[in-house]
């Protein structure tokens, strides 16, 4: 049973190697494998095993000689009580501060993944659209060389769908060298080389059903990693400023001695210290009021740093409904009508009566438009993507 489980996984993942990777594929396999992401993820993890801030230091052990006599002893130093606990909280905080940078990050190389998808996403429509390009010039051609044959057109006209293809595969040239450089930037960016091979299937969502627009203010005040972030320096300053404000209180000192002469154990001592903060006014004092900056400025940064997420958001949101409209116009109403004058004027042109190049013109009218329309598809894509960056989400 155990090698026919094995022996399924296996062809499962053979088969599975050649199907092409869609944009849940991509966001998975960076999320594991970016460099960046997981150098970050690395530091927090270090910062998170660093525990020395809620240890005693270390104890001092000593041996003092003399002609006929030894002295060992042994000391700890024991901060106030409540100063290990807050040292402890500084820590931890600070851990969850690379933890938040890490989201961050995370956060940025999803939205990396989305733009590389987004670009592939043109190129495939401009191939699959200069493809179409291409057999309507073979249809004009046709109709060209029929009227030409009728002595209808000049040779003139022959000459200008030939230019319009040699420039339409100078185009396709172009598209195929873009297409490597986005391959090589978006492998990079899945922790892959250059050259690896990604097999995609490019395929934006549709622009009617990508997010719900409700409550994205609530959104991103509560969910920004960078906010938390921000956040988190004000719990760090906080906690800094407590522990500026507990070096007023003494610090102890226990130490233990024991006297040895002619091999044998006398005066055993134990002694009891501790520190006076006799230089308050120019020591702890100005501990206290630089913290009190510290936190009066992790609170100034917070708040313009809210302020700016709020801008953000209603920017974008501003910009995606300009986009969506551009979007409607150019499905239901540009392009249609640029499609119905294009069909209409290759008719035209059979009858003679229009010339080679009111065809070209208004064939290339529709090619810029359509280009146009899935720019702004994939530009509305990208929008949603930063987004979701700010607001926190990664899908």
């Amino acid at each position: 049973m155990v090698k026919k489980t094995i022996l399924f996984v296996f062809l499962l993942k053979f088969y599975l190697a050649g199907q092409p990777l869609h944009l849940e594929d991509l966001i998975d396999s960076a999320l594991m494998h970016n460099p960046e992401l997981l150098a970050a993820k690395a530091r927090y993890e270090a910062e998170n095993r660093n525990s020395p801030f809620n240890s005693l230091p270390d104890p001092i052990l000593g041996i003092e000689f003399a002609t006929d006599m030894k002295m060992y002893s042994l000391s700890q130093e024991i901060p106030f009580p409540t100063k290990l606990n807050t040292r402890n909280k500084v820590g931890v905080l600070t851990a969850q501060q690379y933890l938040d940078d890490y989201d961050t990050k995370r956060n940025e190389v999803v939205k990396k993944v989305k733009e590389g998808y987004a670009r592939l996403y043109i190129i495939h429509e401009e191939e699959e659209l200069m493809a179409r390009v291409k057999e309507n010039l073979k249809v004009i051609n046709a109709v060209a060389q029929k009227n030409y044959a009728f002595n209808r057109v000049s040779q003139t006209d022959v000459l200008q769908i030939e230019l319009a293809e040699i420039k339409l595969e100078n185009e396709l040239l172009n598209i195929k060298n873009e297409e490597s450089l986005v391959r090589a930037e978006l492998n990079q960016i899945l922790g892959r080389t250059p050259e690896a091979k990604l097999q995609l299937s490019v395929d934006i969502p549709s622009e009617d059903s990508m997010v719900n627009l409700d409550s994205l203010y609530n959104l991103a005040l509560k969910h920004s990693p960078v906010l938390k972030s921000f956040r988190t320096k004000i719990s760090i300053a906080r906690a800094k400023r407590s522990l500026a404000f507990q070096e007023y209180f003494p610090d102890f000192m226990l130490k233990f001695e024991q006297e040895t002469m002619a091999a044998k154990l006398q005066n055993s001592k134990i002694m009891l210290g501790l520190s006076i903060p006799f230089w308050f006014w120019s020591k702890q004092k100005n501990m206290v009021a630089r913290m009190n900056a510290e936190v009066r400025m992790a609170q100034a940064e917070y708040q313009a740093m809210e302020n700016e997420i709020i801008r953000m958001v209603k920017e974008l949101l501003v910009r995606l409904e300009n986009q969506m409209r551009q979007i409607q116009l150019y499905k239901n109403s540009i392009i249609p009508k640029i499609e119905a004058t294009w069909k209409s004027g290759i008719r035209a042109y059979e009858l003679n009566q229009v010339d080679i190049m009111t065809v070209l013109e208004t064939q290339n009218m529709l090619i810029e438009n359509e280009l146009e329309y899935y720019r702004t598809k994939a530009d509305y894509f990208t929008t949603l993507a930063e987004l979701a960056r700010i607001a926190g989400r990664i899908k």
